[in-house]
């Protein structure tokens, strides 16, 4: 298991906290996963940040507050994932 799953694992295993507290994590580990991507193009930094956002999101699905934290971000980057200049 690399670090990136021991993040989201910590996530989902994670029962003392609250939602916003977990949405909070959700972003470090979006920011951790960006920082670490190993992607050529903005196109494939985009989907393998939309699979970690899902990852995220499937980590507490009763937990709105992660999923929408992660859709919010992956709304930002978007516009930047379409732009001409790769």
């Amino acid at each position: 298991m690399n670090e990136l799953e021991v993040h989201i694992e910590a996530l989902r295993r994670d029962r003392s906290h609250g939602a916003s507290q977990l949405a909070g994590r959700a972003l470090m580990i979006m920011k951790y996963a960006a920082g670490n991507a190993n992607c050529n193009t903005k196109a494939e930094f985009f989907e393998y940040m939309q699979k970690i956002a899902g990852e995220l999101a499937e980590a507490r699905p009763a937990m709105v507050a992660i999923s929408n934290s992660v859709e919010q971000l992956m709304q930002i980057l978007l516009p930047l994932a379409r732009s001409e200049h790769d």
